[in-house]
């Protein structure tokens, strides 16, 4: 009891508090007139009639014009020293770009699966060739043969072993143009062991080639 005895009696009794709060409060002088702006609610009349309404409108001031200024130009990231040497290198790769001196005629060689005279399996050729194998391991010629007697039979062979025969729907176009007949400039064998077809490129130089 002792304790919150002590503690009551360091409060203020109600009616001093009461008596601070009144000083405190008149102290603090109330203004008798508040000032409130007022707005003028046109009529009707002068609504229909668009008559401007103007409320603490304050003047506008013009900013003093400027001089004119001169564009200023929109930034590329690409100096004009790169872009003239872009252009320039552009133009030397079209001035260095010569056109191919060849034309290639592509076909897929027949009589693939037939047997040489030697007794050779023309497939087994092909797969040979194809996975790299003695004797087509390395320096590989590419061939064509025609005979002179049998014009209407031109042979495709890979280090003198015939792999088969340029089609019958060529043959006339590589009769007519053999003197510019170049190479047999590659050899793609398509397929698998024993169903392999080849893929053969011819290229001829180009000049007055016969139809």
């Amino acid at each position: 009891m002792g304790f919150f005895s002590k503690l009551f009696k360091q409060d203020v009794a109600p009616a001093e508090r009461h008596r601070d709060w009144r000083q405190k409060t008149e102290s603090t002088p109330i203004p008798k007139e508040l000032v409130v702006p007022t707005v003028t609610t046109p009529t009707y009349e002068e609504a229909e009639s668009k008559s401007p309404i103007v409320i603490n409108s304050a003047p506008v001031l013009e900013s003093p014009s400027a001089p004119d200024a001169e564009p200023v130009p929109k930034e590329t990231g690409i100096s004009q020293e790169s872009s003239d040497r872009g252009k320039e290198a552009v133009e030397y790769l079209r001035t260095m770009r010569k056109p191919s001196p060849y034309e290639h005629l592509k076909f897929y060689a027949t009589n693939t699966h037939g047997k040489n005279e030697d007794g050779t399996e023309r497939q087994d050729i092909l797969y040979k060739f194809k996975m790299r194998r003695p004797p087509f391991d390395r320096d590989v010629d590419l061939s064509i043969i025609s005979d002179t007697e049998d014009p209407d039979h031109i042979g495709i062979a890979i280090k003198g072993h015939l792999i088969g025969f340029v089609p019958e729907q060529h043959l006339p176009f590589v009769n007519d143009n053999w003197d510019r007949l170049d190479a047999v400039s590659a050899l793609d064998v398509l397929g698998r062991k024993g169903d392999s077809d080849a893929q053969v490129f011819l290229r001829f130089l180009k000049g007055d080639i016969n139809d």
